[in-house]
């Protein structure tokens, strides 16, 4: 048995564990599977123009990968989705976009010897907690957080 852990620091909202009701994407085991970003286009009711299967030509696949990242520019989640504690019973926190900073194994980050004043970010925040009041997601305070990641494998 093999064991990586990773370190991650983030601005936002942890989610509080077993808090999350019918509805809640990234907890239910729903058809999802956890992937959030698939259970969002489907929420906000994207649709590709087209099918691709393996024997697509390459305009036809990258027309198809090219309306999602479209998309997905468009649409973004307002949040990050940091997990923490371990791959066998996962946490998480919805972080403001681009506040998360990740060590994985064996590479190193710098964190800022200031961590910005995220205290002007109030629409951020309040984008997460909307987010959280519709799909009834229950958090946290709202700060800074540093917190792991075990992934297992056997």
């Amino acid at each position: 048995m093999s064991y990586a852990t990773d370190a991650k620091l983030c601005y936002g909202f942890p989610v509080i564990k077993d808090g999350c009701g019918a509805g809640c994407p990234f907890f239910n085991g729903d058809i999802f599977f956890g992937d959030i970003e698939e259970w969002w286009k489907q929420e906000k009711g994207f649709k590709h123009t087209i099918a691709i299967n393996d024997g697509s030509t390459k305009e036809m696949k990258d027309k198809y990968y090219a309306e999602e990242e479209q998309w997905d520019k468009a649409n973004p989640l307002p949040f990050d989705l940091v997990d923490h504690c371990s791959s066998v019973s996962c946490m998480y926190i919805l972080a403001l976009p681009g506040t998360v900073l990740c060590a994985r194994r064996g590479y190193p980050v710098e964190v800022p010897k200031q961590l910005p004043d995220m205290r002007k970010h109030v629409k951020e925040a309040k984008a997460i907690r909307d987010f959280c009041k519709k799909y009834k997601v229950s958090i946290g305070k709202l700060g800074w957080w540093l917190c792991s990641f075990q992934e297992t494998s056997c």
